[in-house]
């Protein structure tokens, strides 16, 4: 899943500042190709960012030996709020069809007190290299 100079390839653009953060700016593409479907990952994001707790949801593809790609979810909670990666792949099932549910779904907190814009719907690539 690593490229060999250490990137995770996810198909967006990525930046990181000077303090470390990640941001997202840019998807390279708008469809996750997962076995014989497609997966918008805006109606998932939707999804995800109607369950309880979620402040915001990027949804993107990464390779998947079998399937090509595999669909995968970073969410960051609304303040206050605790998730967990599980219930917000069971939350996703019961609204969407199974191909969709995100095969990883990682939880992301704040560091810090930022303004931030929304990733545009061209983001997450990181490490494209």
């Amino acid at each position: 899943m690593f490229s060999p100079d250490g990137f995770f390839r996810t198909g967006g653009l990525c930046w990181i500042d000077h303090d470390d953060y990640l941001f997202f700016s840019a998807r390279l593409k708008e469809m996750i190709k997962t076995g014989n479907a497609n997966v918008a990952p805006r109606a998932v994001e939707v999804v995800l960012g109607a369950a309880d707790g979620v402040g915001e949801a990027i949804v993107f593809g990464v390779p998947d030996p079998r399937r090509g790609e595999a669909v995968a979810a970073v969410v960051t909670p609304k303040p206050g709020a605790t998730l967990d990666p599980e219930a917000l792949r069971q939350h996703v099932r019961g609204e969407l069809s199974a191909y969709k549910v995100p095969s990883l779904a990682v939880v992301v907190q704040e560091g810090r007190s930022r303004a931030r814009t929304r990733p545009s719907r061209r983001s997450t690539n990181c490490g494209s290299g």
